[in-house]
C-alpha cells in the first residue's frame, strides 16, 4: 500500500496525464518516427502505469493471454521510460 501512495503521490508532483483509454486502436503508427495517439475523452491526472497496464490487458486478451506480446510491449516501454521499483509492485 505504501508503494501505491509513493507512485501516487509522484504522479501528482510531476503532473502525469493518463490517456485511460490507451489501446491499440488509439495508437495511430505512420511509420516508427511518427506515432499519433487520438480520443482523449478520458484524459486524466492519474499513475501512468495505468494506461500501460490497460494496453497490455486490452492486448492479451486480443492475442489468446500470449505472455510474449506483455514482455514486449514492457521491453519498448521501458526503452523510453523505465518502471520505477513501486510502480513494478503494482
Amino acid at each position: 500500500m505504501e508503494s501505491y501512495k509513493r507512485v501516487c503521490d509522484m504522479s501528482l508532483e510531476e503532473k502525469v496525464l493518463c490517456h485511460h483509454d490507451y489501446t491499440y486502436h488509439n495508437i495511430l503508427i505512420k511509420n516508427p518516427d511518427e506515432v499519433y495517439l487520438v480520443d482523449f475523452d478520458y484524459l486524466k491526472s492519474e499513475v501512468q502505469v495505468y494506461d500501460l497496464s490497460t494496453l497490455i490487458v486490452k492486448t492479451l486478451k486480443r492475442v489468446g493471454w500470449n505472455i510474449d506480446y506483455a514482455v514486449i510491449i514492457l521491453k519498448e516501454y521501458s526503452s523510453i521510460r523505465e518502471l520505477t521499483s513501486d510502480e513494478k509492485r503494482f
